[in-house]
Order: C-alpha cells, then sequence, then structure tokens
C-alpha cells in the first residue's frame, strides 16, 4: 500500500490534547489521527465545525496515510467547501479531541429547515398570545386549535435534532 505524507499544524495546546488522547489509548499522535481518519464519512457531505482559536503558539504535526485515505480526504474537500485536505483533517481531528459534533451538509440543511419551521411556529403562537393580550374575548378563537398536536410535533423535531447531534458525535 502506498503511503503519502500529510502535514497538519495545530498549536501546542491541541498537540498537548492530542498526545494525552494518543498515549490515553496506547497510540502515537499519528496512529490515533490515522484512526480519526479511518472513521471519515463514506458519503459525499462536508464536515462544517467553526474555528474559534486564534494562537500564534503554532506546532506542525506529519503523518503518513496510505494513498486510498489521502484520496477520500481530498474527494471530501473538493466536495465541501473548497479547503485543503490538512485544513480538513485538522478540523475532524479538532472536533473528535474535543468532542463536538461533525455535520454533514445533509444534516446541516435538515437542521435550517427545522429552525425555519420552528419560527413560523414560534410566530404564530406569538401572534395567538398578543390577540390574547389585547382582548380576552378573542379566546374563542384559540378553543380549536389542538396545542397537544404541537408539543408531539415539536418533541418529535427534537428527538430528530438530538439524533443528528448523537450520530454526528458517533463520527467524531
Amino acid at each position: 500500500m502506498k503511503k503519502a505524507r500529510f502535514d497538519c499544524v495545530l498549536s501546542q495546546e491541541e498537540k498537548v490534547k492530542l498526545e494525552k488522547t494518543a498515549k490515553a489509548i496506547g497510540l502515537t499522535s499519528s496512529g490515533l489521527f490515522r484512526l480519526f481518519i479511518k472513521k471519515l464519512p463514506t458519503n459525499n457531505g462536508e464536515t462544517i465545525i467553526k474555528n474559534t482559536q486564534k494562537n500564534n503558539s503554532i506546532v506542525r504535526i506529519s503523518f503518513r496515510i496510505d494513498q486510498e485515505t489521502y484520496s477520500r480526504i481530498k474527494e471530501t474537500t473538493l466536495i465541501g467547501r473548497n479547503q485543503s485536505p490538512s485544513a480538513f483533517a485538522k478540523k475532524v481531528l479538532i472536533a473528535s479531541i474535543e468532542k463536538k459534533p461533525i455535520l454533514m451538509e445533509e444534516e446541516t440543511s435538515i437542521i435550517k429547515e427545522s429552525n425555519f419551521h420552528l419560527s413560523i411556529i414560534n410566530n404564530n403562537i406569538n401572534q395567538i398570545a398578543k390577540s390574547l393580550n389585547i382582548n380576552p374575548k378573542n379566546s374563542s378563537q384559540v378553543i380549536g386549535i389542538d396545542f397537544e398536536s404541537i408539543q408531539d410535533i415539536l418533541s418529535k423535531n427534537l428527538e430528530a435534532v438530538r439524533s443528528l447531534y448523537s450520530s454526528s458525535l458517533e463520527r467524531a
């Protein structure tokens, strides 16, 4: 199996986290990184993780991966947001160490759609409350609303989002 060299730049803090995690499970830093890469999703999705750290003490980590794994990383990054394979691998590694979810494009669109529908429901409930506050006689219009079914829909939505979150953490 042909190997390819892969360099990744991490801050000192990230390097320490990586080394501690690797040591705890009996692997080298490169071995742990290879393990994370093996867990990459095989579908044509993208990872979405925002970089929140700006740190000037950066440490370079390099490791070798086989050509097939490198091709999978490269294919995934080309489908995604045109990030480099190194940036993608770094984000996957950091997300896995910090137990952050790695959301694929399809999951992100599902959550956005869910948020859209929730905002519509929120708007309607606010309009009902405003109507009742203006004139309590409007309560007769609210009698026909099945609030239990609304609550069931919201509960199902919450479970679906939790399921997406859990599955994304399992990938990390």
